[in-house]
């Protein structure tokens, strides 16, 4: 998504503070100012993000803080100031707290969610107590099921003798170290619940998403939803929309029911029919007085009763369609369509368009990125280029969430739909890949075993035949769409015709339409004859090419409305519907293993961008065996990674080169730096409900803190006084009280750094090493004995494959703690033959390469040390 600071006016700042106001929108402190907005201080980074959401619906801020966003704000006529502290040298706050219940405190035991919300209550412990008016984020596992505000101090639970027996049923302790308050309770709808991860038991909330999403959902508890509908035909509301003055909106119903803070569908009829705001109502409806938007009123009526409405999610640029909420699962009885402007709808209704809202809005072209037709991943071995390719199909197909965890289940959900995956090999051919004749066996009584010849479809052309498919359900789907628009235009041309009637031409005479519901038409013959009905059903599949009618009978009447219906289309203006055909993604494996000219064939060409079908030059060709013709989908991917170690770039197949995008995949020692190394250690989803004390995690992180040779207190001082080591999602800024000066051990980043480059300058980059090998070091049980099993089952084999055996060069790049001297041996060596050189032969050096796996662990580290004996000297951190 791009990052525009520079687009972002005055105007979107006074809104960001609007919408953080409204929605009570918890923020982050800065540490050094403060910015001045309509006489109130905020975090100036803070504000900046959420004006930048403003402005193109990105809640980002990538500039830091103090001068580089400071001089932003001044510019735009903001105030900034220095920020007082308290006797502590910190700032002071007073607003409520946000914590984390969970329900399932120990394996084995049962849920106690039913019983604390049958009982309307939470529970909490001695040390960690919250406050009356605090927020509690309720889950079960990592789902959050329920908000509930605390009422009372936390007392006892042993003050309540009535609990006894429930805590006993549910395993939890009954002590004096155990609390319990009385709470108002709000159960989250289906469509309201999300996750949230790495947390322990009972915590504070620090995830500042996590603590909006629990403050809006908790606002909105109470709130009725709407649908307020307009006709474009009585008032602009487009151009409204987009001059930010729709305010208002007329009330003709629910009048005494709509009260502020509900929320509201913006639906716009027409031929464009679908939603394009999501609203709140700012006040009750009342009676409307000196309209301010008189210029987009294109009916003399104005409603005298209208409620004032602040839009929250504006979607005018990208709306969604009736088409798409027609096909969403639980909004088909969205009301919507009928004749009015007010209209009763769900929570899980505004829930599901909320998201579709936000997938709208990210969606928008100019935050999308276009990704090449056909790419190839490549790089040495161990950068995670097949790693890579999970994201990078969610992210071409819209999946992504930004975890690769999740990411990879539904990659997996997806394999045999929209993704396949294929691995190229010395073996593979375009039988394989495109389609080939394969011998089949089969039994009958009177010839037992057969052996038959069949064409059989290859990975490729197999999907090819799903994305053709899901392409040309779209254009089905197109064209109902064009068939409902025409069908609202044939019913307002008979509303507003003056004799009630509507003539069809026919190829001698004319028949007139006199009636028209939403089932069937009614109509009147030339020769006057009445009576007759045309179905609805039968003539829209009939206009989207799913039915041929005999041309008689009815059929006379049928076509020429069709016709009819399709020369009104064809006069309707071209829109800009959003596509929603369904991406296909195929991945291809260690593409350069296989001879891909001749796996690809004639396909080579076919799969440019503009040669497939529905491009700027679309060819087709037949094929080899089964004579058919076929064309590649312009909805299919091809994602191929390439081992530059096992085949250069320059080998490829010339032609093939020419029709990829080729994207380097290197090697990322930053991600093997200390600080990172630690950060995976804390965030490991397996010590989630762990204290600093509690094993595994001690353990395991002192074993860490020696290889890396920091203290530990270093590390973890700092963070115990925050929370415990599960109570959160560390980030690096957790980490800057640290600098490279506090760690004296190994830094594998610096490691692979000096590897990488000896390898680089005696072969050539493809060779080099990738992080992949070492990224399990940090979380394995024994750091080192981890990474001796990486240089004895990885980087040692490498190195032998790399040099040829030449173990002279493998001690350059990993020295004499990894390859040996033998000295010449005094005497004959040889057998008794007449050679000259032999005595010259029998003096050479000869090197040896050391069995890692025999290698005592301080032979180990010293042979490591000796690689790059001053590796605790990097200063990245």
């Amino acid at each position: 998504m791009p990052f525009e600071p520079e687009k972002i006016t005055a105007a979107h700042v006074l809104q960001a503070v609007q919408k953080i106001k409204r929605e009570t929108i918890a923020l982050a402190p800065s540490t050094g100012y403060d910015v001045i907005v309509e006489e109130e201080a905020y975090p100036p980074k803070e504000i900046m993000r959420y004006a930048h959401e403003q402005m193109n619906g990105e809640l980002m801020w990538d500039k830091s803080g103090g001068l580089p966003t400071n001089q932003i704000l001044e510019k735009l006529g903001f105030e900034i100031r220095s920020k007082p502290v308290n006797n502590q040298g910190t700032q002071s706050s007073g607003s409520s707290q946000i914590w984390k219940l969970g329900c399932l405190w120990d394996s084995g035991k049962p849920s106690f969610y039913e019983y604390i919300k049958e009982q309307q209550i939470v529970i909490g412990v001695s040390n960690k107590e919250y406050d009356a008016s605090d927020l509690i984020v309720i889950t079960e596992g990592y789902q959050v099921k329920a908000i509930a505000l605390v009422l009372e101090t936390p007392k006892p639970v042993t003050s309540n003798p009535d609990l006894q027996s429930g805590f006993k049923k549910y395993e939890i302790e009954y002590s004096e170290s155990t609390l319990f308050a009385q709470a108002e309770w709000y159960e989250l709808a289906q469509e309201e619940r999300f996750q949230y991860r790495l947390q322990q038991g009972i915590s504070k909330v620090q995830d500042i998403e996590i603590q909006n999403t629990a403050r809006k959902l908790w606002n909105e508890r109470h709130a009725s939803f709407w649908v307020f509908q307009g006709n474009p035909k009585v008032y602009d509301f487009e151009g409204a929309m987009k001059e930010g003055v729709l305010q208002d909106w007329t009330v003709s119903a629910h009048k005494h029911r709509i009260e502020e803070n509900d929320r509201a569908i913006i639906w716009i009829t027409g031929k464009r029919s679908g939603c394009y705001a999501l609203a709140r109502v700012a006040s009750s409806p009342k009676e409307k007085k000196e309209p301010s938007d008189d210029h987009l009123w294109k009916s003399e009526k104005k409603p005298p009763f209208s409620a004032e409405i602040e839009i929250l999610t504006n979607l005018v640029e990208t709306p969604i369609l009736k088409a798409v909420v027609d096909s969403t699962p639980g909004l088909q009885n969205l009301k919507v369509g009928k004749q009015g402007t007010n209209f009763s709808a769900t929570r899980n209704e505004y829930r599901i368009l909320e998201k579709l809202a936000h997938s709208a809005m990210k969606n928008k072209p100019e935050n999308q990125k276009v990704w090449p037709m056909n790419m190839i991943l490549y790089g040495p071995p161990g950068t995670g280029k097949t790693y890579s390719t999970i994201d990078l199909a969610a992210k071409i197909i819209g999946f992504d969430t930004g975890s690769h965890a999740e990411n990879l289940k539904a990659f997996n959900e997806r394999i045999g739909k929209n993704i396949e995956f294929v691995t190229f090999h010395q073996s593979f051919t375009y039988e394989d890949f495109i389609e080939g004749i394969k011998p089949q066996t089969s039994e009958t009584k009177d010839r037992g075993k057969q052996v038959t010849y069949e064409v059989q479809d290859g990975v490729f052309k197999k999907m090819a035949k799903r994305a053709r498919k899901a392409n040309l359900s779209i254009k089905t789907e197109e064209s109902q769409v064009k068939f409902e628009r025409a069908f609202d235009e044939l019913k307002n041309e008979l509303a507003a015709s003056e004799n009630d009637e509507i003539e069809i031409p026919m190829k001698r005479v004319s028949y007139h339409i006199t009636g028209i519901s939403s089932d069937y038409i009614k109509f009147r013959k030339s020769s006057g004859g009445t009576g007759h009905d045309l179905k609805v059903d039968v003539l829209r599949k009939m206009y989207t090419g799913d039915l041929q009618y005999a041309q008689e009978g009815l059929g006379i009447y049928y076509y020429p409305l069709v016709d009819y219906l399709k020369s009104k289309s064809e006069q309707a203006p071209e829109t800009e519907e959003e596509k929603t055909e369904e991406t296909h993604v195929l991945i291809i494996d260690e593409i350069n293993r296989g001879n891909v000219a001749a796996i690809f064939g004639e396909l080579i060409t076919l799969i440019e961008e503009d040669k497939r079908a529905g491009g700027k030059n679309p060819i087709s060709t037949t094929l080899p065996y089964s004579k058919t013709e076929f064309a590649v989908p312009s909805n299919l991917y091809l994602i191929g990674t390439m081992n530059t170690a096992d085949r250069s770039v320059e080998a490829l197949d010339t032609a093939l080169r020419r029709r990829f995008s080729f994207t380097e995949v290197g090697p990322e020692p930053k991600l093997l730096s200390p600080k990172a190394m630690i950060l995976s250690l804390l965030n490991r989803e397996t010590y989630a409900d762990l204290g600093w004390e509690e094993e595994p995690y001690h353990s395991h992180a002192r074993k860490l803190y020696d290889f890396l040779g920091v203290a530990p207190d270093s590390v973890e001082a700092p963070l115990r006084e925050r929370a415990e080591v599960g109570e959160g999602y560390w980030e690096k800024a957790d980490l800057e009280h640290l600098s490279p000066d506090d760690f004296t051990g190994v830094q594998l980043d610096k490691l692979l750094r000096t590897i990488n480059l000896r390898i680089a300058r005696l072969i050539d980059r493809d060779h080099m090493i990738g992080h992949a090998y070492f990224m399990g070091i940090a979380t394995a049980p024994d750091p080192w004995q981890a990474l001796k099993e990486v240089f004895h089952r990885n980087i040692l084999p490498l190195l032998q494959e790399y040099f040829f055996g030449d173990y002279a060069k493998i001690g350059l790049v990993l020295g004499s703690g990894f390859v040996g001297v033998e000295e010449a041996r005094e005497g004959d060596v040889f057998a008794d033959f007449p050679y000259e050189a032999s005595a010259d032969l029998a003096t050479q050096t000869q090197y040896t390469l050391k069995d890692v796996s025999k290698m005592s662990m301080p032979d180990f580290r010293e042979a490591v040390w000796k690689i790059s004996p001053d590796s605790n000297a990097d200063k990245d951190g």
